[in-house]
């Protein structure tokens, strides 16, 4: 049996450009610091905790560990 979280992440589809925008504006609402990236035509949010960057692709259910932030 499917749990409900898993029928719910499956149950929606949205473009790279808004599953990116409710990403952000969720870890926003949650006090975290994210923004929309673009990279070739897709869009992605980047999130980040301290001084480490984290890049989430919302459509592939994927992230990536960036470096350190810079300036």
């Amino acid at each position: 049996m499917a749990l409900a979280d898993d029928k719910l992440r499956h149950s929606a589809v949205a473009s790279c450009d808004h599953a990116a925008n409710v990403f952000v504006e969720i870890y926003r609402a949650m006090a975290g610091e994210a923004q929309k990236v673009s990279f070739s035509g897709h869009d992605i949010a980047e999130a980040r905790i301290g001084d480490q960057r984290y890049f989430v692709d919302a459509n592939l259910e994927r992230f990536v560990k960036g470096g350190k932030r810079v300036g």
